[in-house]
């Protein structure tokens, strides 16, 4: 009975270990690639703000641009 209360009480602390290291993941990734990101909408948007047409060329190169560089 004693080993059954003892996993009863991890079980909430194991759960909260995975999703803090969850967050850790994805938060790490998101810093990791958000200059990498942000970089291209920001060529984006003041290109759109010469010409509006020019920000949805821009966003379309660099998406190709991105789709190559994918495996």
């Amino acid at each position: 009975m004693a080993a059954l209360v003892a996993r009863l009480r991890s079980g909430p602390a194991s759960l909260s270990r995975g999703a803090a290291a969850l967050a850790g993941r994805v938060l790490h990734q998101v810093g990791r690639n958000f200059p990498g990101i942000c970089g291209p909408l920001l060529i984006s948007y003041g290109l759109g703000m010469i010409y509006r047409p020019l920000l949805f060329i821009a966003i379309g190169g660099f998406l190709l641009l991105a789709d190559r560089r994918i495996p």
